[in-house]
């Protein structure tokens, strides 16, 4: 339903104009966010899907309290495994990319992107450093053994939206992770709620 949303720039990302699923009516934003993607080859094997069992309960930590959530498993076509959480989506977005998105509100979403084994997490680092639209420093996330993790600031129309970078290493493979996050009242639960879904992927 959404496989035309979020082609995402940082400036346009928080204008956008989202309407309700199923519609057509969906906009293609800049992609900035880094230069040093390649190919992954997949087993079809193990290309994306769920399986409606594999359901299980993660922790979400929102405000000092942790509460244990539903999600479901999913198989990613670019090989990685993640739980997602009730009332979240994941669709795959291009080649390489995935997004995971609120049903409730569109403009909070993860884009996750696969780089594989070979890519520089360093380069990454430099490219989204230089092309940044917004104020950007270092960040310390809930994630750990993370190649870099920068929060970037930007503004438009009047809305700010956090904007969080970062990658990481699943057994040699590297994926980079981008949170978009308008600071407006939901983003008090749907920020826990990425991070912990993100905690859970594998590869």
């Amino acid at each position: 339903m959404l496989k035309q949303l979020l082609k995402a720039g940082l400036v346009v990302a928080v204008s956008i104009g989202l309407v309700a699923c199923g519609t057509n009516d969906t906009s293609e934003l800049e992609d900035v966010t880094s230069g040093d993607e390649e190919v992954v080859e997949v087993d079809p094997a193990v290309a994306g899907g769920s399986d409606a069992s594999e359901i299980k309960e993660i922790p979400v930590h929102v405000e000092g309290e942790t509460e244990m959530r539903k999600a479901q498993f999913n198989r990613s076509g670019l090989g990685y495994s993640i739980y997602v959480l009730e009332d979240f989506q994941l669709e795959s977005e291009e080649p390489n990319r995935d997004i995971i998105y609120s049903k409730f509100d569109q403009h909070y979403f993860a884009r996750v992107i696969v780089h594989g084994p070979d890519a520089d997490a360093e380069n990454i680092k430099k490219n989204l450093l230089e092309h940044a639209e917004g104020d950007i420093e270092e960040l310390e996330v809930p994630l750990s053994n993370v190649e870099f993790a920068l929060h970037e600031m930007v503004e438009s129309n009047g809305e700010k939206t956090s904007i969080k970078h970062l990658a990481k290493k699943y057994n040699g493979q590297l994926i980079e992770f981008t949170l978009f996050l308008p600071e407006r009242e939901p983003i008090e639960g749907m920020e826990p709620s990425f991070w912990a879904m993100l905690e859970t992927v594998d590869y």
